[in-house]
């Protein structure tokens, strides 16, 4: 399993089928089907993420007809889950939160990813109470501060946007630490349009948020 996942994070798609195939057979040979779904979730992720829509969905019915015969509660969890990515990535945020919520209905140790998730379709849909609300659910997970990033960038935005100042600002400086400690790690254009919403809704200077959203564009996420 973290064999796939090294290949799904390196993009190295012929390996990771490659040890998804082994990690299948070996699994159903020795009657341990609920091994291969963590392992199927990182081909399904690779997919949706280079928007190779198609072989995503193919991964998904074939996950779901095991799923049904096998699937445990982290199954069924994670399926749901990984077909709210398969929306979200599509921009289709309203169908992906439905899919979210129901992943948490199911024991599961990835609550962290689905609690960001979540998180980000309400801050996307305009709901911000409910933005801070899973995000601060999927801080309080966060065991580093490389884990941290994405979700103190949506409770910043969130709180530019309700014209929380205090809050804002705390959560500026927050991420901006990180930032500097953990530069690689650190989506330039999320961290940008973070900016942009603090001049625009908080400092109201146009000046520095055209600036801010000039440099989110041309910035590429690492």
């Amino acid at each position: 399993s973290n064999k796939t996942k090294h290949y799904r994070y390196t993009k190295q798609e012929d390996l990771l089928l490659k040890n998804f195939d082994l990690c299948r057979r070996f699994c159903t040979k020795n009657k341990y089907p609920k091994y291969i779904f963590k392992t199927w979730g990182y081909v399904i992720n690779y997919y949706i993420y280079q928007k190779r829509f198609k072989e995503a969905l193919l991964q998904l019915r074939k996950y779901q007809e095991l799923m049904r015969l096998e699937g445990d509660s982290y199954s069924i969890s994670m399926y749901y889950y990984e077909v709210g990515n398969f929306y979200t990535v599509q921009q289709q945020n309203a169908t992906a939160l439905s899919y979210y919520l129901l992943a948490l209905k199911y024991k599961t140790s990835e609550q962290l990813s689905i609690y960001t998730q979540i998180g980000y379709c309400y801050f996307i849909l305009g709901n911000y109470l409910e933005a801070i609300r899973y995000t601060k659910k999927a801080l309080s997970l966060c065991q580093s501060d490389v884990m941290r990033i994405n979700p103190s960038m949506t409770l910043a935005k969130s709180y530019c946007l309700m014209g929380d100042e205090e809050n804002a600002k705390k959560m500026i400086s927050i991420v901006k630490r990180y930032q500097n400690e953990n530069m690689t790690h650190v989506s330039f254009s999320n961290f940008y349009m973070m900016l942009y919403y603090y001049y625009s809704y908080i400092k109201k200077d146009k000046e520095k948020a055209l600036e801010a959203a000039l440099a989110a564009g041309t910035k590429d996420t690492p």
